[in-house]
């Protein structure tokens, strides 16, 4: 066989492995090329969430705000109320409201108060706040008072007793959702799009007013609703294929789902493109070669040979635009000087693609929302993103070497070079070590410090030998605030919880203590840590755990709960006490919650009532007593006239009725003096001034002074100043050492020339009812111009808050 044709089928031989190699490198390129359209869609649908996560977050802060303003728990429409969901609103722009609704669905205050109140009771997010108790997210929404395109997040308004007292609700504009999506660097062809829990998109990347509050094709709706995030391997939008990456309602932001398509038509059919012209290439190459290497294999080997040395020198000095191009002898090395030529074609081509790709990833680096570096062997920085000199203000060469330290905080500057150089004698001795630290970097834009997380690592050859190192720097300062926050929230809760007055505890499904909080502790007589994985009946007494035992028990198998059950027992100390009580089961039937308010002193309170009807009776007997007196001493003063007898009884019994239907009023804890002396003289309004400060009289002397001042009044309408038309009298009283003086002064009646030569039957009664009912006496002053008495009230007859 000639050496040509044995060259020939040589440079073939030689040429198939290298067309299979280019042939499963475009393969695995275009799998790989898949791999990272993949991983790019998840990195940026998570990216979506977690600014819906933020989104989600600042509103639940913003609901907390609104639950715990004093206008808003007042749970009363009120111009406060509403003045403060305007100034929130306006604070918060990306809200087109805010509204709070009472426990029955209506409104009680708005952002909006010149618009009619509505009720959103039939709302299922109301609904869902209602059931749970909890934070909830709505779905898409035209709002009835603003018109606008929202979603709806509500959150209940608990009262100090842990009840629902109604729910606080804002409206979160679609526009800025549409906003947030457009702010994410997509690429050409991609969109994203949020989904609400009924499958309507809410927001969408691009064209948004063709599909916003529109229903999201079937064929995507089985992954809003899978149990995790994943990739959509392939699906048709308009016609368009894609691949998506998406998060269901199930994941954080829970409530919302989140989809994103990148377009196959721009990422893959430009890999296909460059393989249809790569297999062409190779083909023309592989016939190009044939031919060359057929007509010039008989110039000669020297020249060829050496055009081949030189052209293989400078591959590997990398020059791959180096090429043979014709030489001299004969075809076999036309047609192999081809084959190199082609075979350079294409490493050149892939180390183009190489670079290209570098490019881009450099460009990504630079339009990264974090920081990313790198260095050199020694640990010296060589590099630093676009988005660091934006943040720090440093420009590129001051970052280099040490200079970034200059963007650090002082008090990070030691710990976190310490952690490098740490990190850097770990690799030195060829381990695997891991740069992860917490600093503080200065953002120039506001001179503020902001929490980052820097994490570096090393990169090694084949050999493992250090080459570089790579690291990132992810701002976490929001999300380290709200961890604070959170934690100081829960902190607060526990708090509450210990200290709660109600006692309040978990139990597991075999009625051990789980959680105890101190006040139920105390019910118990033993401190909570002593509770836990204890039972019922070896904490509390055996009367009292034979009373909740059934209950508890009756909560875990039905798996509903029953409130204001109460419970009488003795505790520990063996004594009789009174328990509100409320059972609720958890769910998944995990166990039970109990709580106990002690409510012994109103059942106390109750059984005093009872005391107090048989007191009533007591007053009664003692009024007939009275009454019976007064009949006596009527009928002696009357005795020959029946019809003055009458008036005269009618009188004094309707002066006692009318005290008597004051301490009734007052539940005989006594009476204010000003109302006894209002109902005694109300028939004189327009001729009596009365006038003193507040005191308070017993039971037992109000009835007395009643029929005091109804003598008074009578003799002044029968011959003092009541007698003439001007005539008027001056009741004042004011404190006299622990007692009390009361002043009768009348005015206006005709002129007083003495006392009278006897007394009647009225003055002995005044003169009985001042003495020992009153703990006092009473002095007259037959003064010209009218009758002064002086009333001295003892102490004993006053209630002791008046002493």
């Amino acid at each position: 066989m000639p050496i040509a044709l044995r060259a020939l089928f040589g440079v073939l031989i030689a040429l198939i492995p290298a067309a299979l190699v280019q042939g499963f490198l475009e393969q695995d390129m275009r799998i790989e090329r898949r791999v990272q359209v993949g991983e790019e869609a998840m990195r940026l649908v998570r990216l979506i969430a977690e600014q819906q996560i933020r989104n989600i977050e600042g509103a639940q802060q913003i609901l907390a705000a609104m639950a715990a303003h004093d206008a808003l728990r007042d749970l009363q429409p009120s111009p406060a109320c509403n003045a403060f969901l305007v100034r929130l609103v306006r604070s918060y722009p990306r809200y087109h409201t805010a509204t709070l609704f009472d426990a029955q669905g209506n409104t009680l205050c708005s952002a909006q108060p010149e618009v009619r109140a509505f009720s959103v009771a039939n709302r299922p997010y109301f609904q869902e706040v209602m059931r749970t108790g909890a934070f909830t997210v709505g779905e898409y929404a035209i709002g009835r008072n603003t018109g606008q395109r929202s979603l709806h997040l509500a959150a209940p308004l608990r009262l100090d007793d842990g009840t629902i007292g109604g729910v606080v609700v804002v409206a979160l504009s679609l526009e800025w959702l549409i906003e947030d999506l457009r702010n994410i660097p997509l690429s050409a062809g991609s969109a994203a799009a949020i989904i609400d829990q009924n499958g309507v998109i809410i927001a969408r990347s691009s064209e948004p007013d063709r599909y916003v509050g529109q229903q999201l094709q079937a064929d995507l709706m089985p992954y809003i609703t899978a149990e995790r995030a994943g990739l959509i391997e392939s699906y048709q939008v308009d016609g368009a294929s894609r691949i998506g990456a998406y998060i269901p309602i199930v994941a954080p932001p829970r409530g919302l789902a989140i989809v994103l398509g990148m377009s196959t038509n721009v990422v893959i059919e430009s890999e296909i493109a460059r393989e249809r012209r790569t297999a062409v290439l190779v083909v023309g190459s592989l016939l190009l070669t044939l031919v060359l290497a057929a007509a010039i294999f008989h110039l000669g080997v020297e020249r060829p040979v050496n055009r081949l040395l030189a052209a293989a020198h400078s591959w590997s000095r990398r020059e791959w635009s180096q090429r043979i191009g014709r030489i001299g002898g004969g075809r076999e090395f036309e047609r192999l000087a081809a084959a190199f030529d082609a075979m350079a074609a294409e490493v050149e081509k892939a180390e183009q693609d190489r670079l290209r790709g570098a490019v881009r990833m450099r460009a990504l680096l630079e339009v990264s929302p974090q920081v990313v570096f790198t260095a050199d062997a020694q640990g010296q920085v060589d590099g630093l993103n676009e988005f660091w000199h934006r943040l720090t203000g440093q420009r590129p060469q001051d970052g280099l070497g040490r200079g970034w330290l200059r963007a650090v905080h002082p008090d990070d500057r030691l710990p976190t070079m310490r952690a490098w150089q740490e990190a850097l004698v770990e690799a030195g001795r060829g381990l695997a070590p891991e740069f992860n630290v917490e600093l503080r970097v200065r953002r120039a834009s506001d001179e503020s410090w902001r929490w980052f997380v820097c994490r570096g690592a090393p990169i090694r050859d084949s050999d493992g030998t250090l080459l570089a190192w790579v690291g990132v720097a992810l701002d976490y300062h929001d999300l380290r605030a709200a961890q604070d926050e959170a934690a100081e929230q829960a902190e607060r809760l526990e708090v509450t919880y210990r200290n709660a007055s109600v006692g309040m505890c978990l139990l597991n499904p075999r009625l051990e203590y789980l959680a105890v909080n101190q006040a139920l502790s105390e019910v118990n007589g033993a401190a909570p840590e002593d509770h836990l994985g204890r039972r019922v009946e070896q904490m509390s007494s055996p009367a009292l755990a034979s009373r909740l035992v059934p209950h508890l028990r009756l909560a875990l198998e039905s798996g509903r709960a029953e409130e204001s059950v109460e419970i009488e027992a003795t505790d520990q100390a063996n004594d009789r006490r009174v328990w509100l009580c409320s059972f609720h089961p958890l769910q998944g039937g995990a166990g039970v919650s109990l709580s106990m308010l002690d409510i012994t002193a109103r059942k106390l309170a109750e059984e005093a009532q009872h005391l107090l009807a048989r007191e009533v009776d007591h007053r009664a007997r003692n009024v007939l007593a009275v009454v019976r007196g007064l009949v006596r001493v009527s009928a002696a003063e009357a005795k020959y006239d029946s019809d003055q007898l009458v008036e005269v009884l009618e009188s004094r019994i309707a002066a006692l009725a009318r005290v008597h239907t004051l301490l009734s009023r007052e539940h005989w804890a006594g009476a204010p003096l000003a109302e006894v002396v209002e109902e005694e003289l109300s028939a004189h309004d327009e001729r009596l001034k009365a006038s003193g400060p507040h005191v308070r009289l017993s039971a037992a002397t109000a009835q007395p002074l009643a029929l005091v001042l109804h003598e008074l009044a009578t003799n002044a309408l029968k011959y003092g100043a009541l007698s003439e038309p001007d005539g008027w009298v001056e009741l004042r009283w004011e404190h006299e050492g622990e007692g009390l003086a009361l002043y009768w002064k009348e005015h206006g009646g005709p002129p007083v020339m003495g006392p009278p030569p006897s007394s009647g039957f009225g003055t002995e009664l005044i003169d009985a009812n001042a003495g020992l009912p009153l703990d006092g006496h009473i002095e007259r002053h037959w003064q010209r111009d009218g009758l002064l008495c002086v009333l001295h009230i003892g102490p004993r007859a006053l209630m002791a808050q008046a002493a």
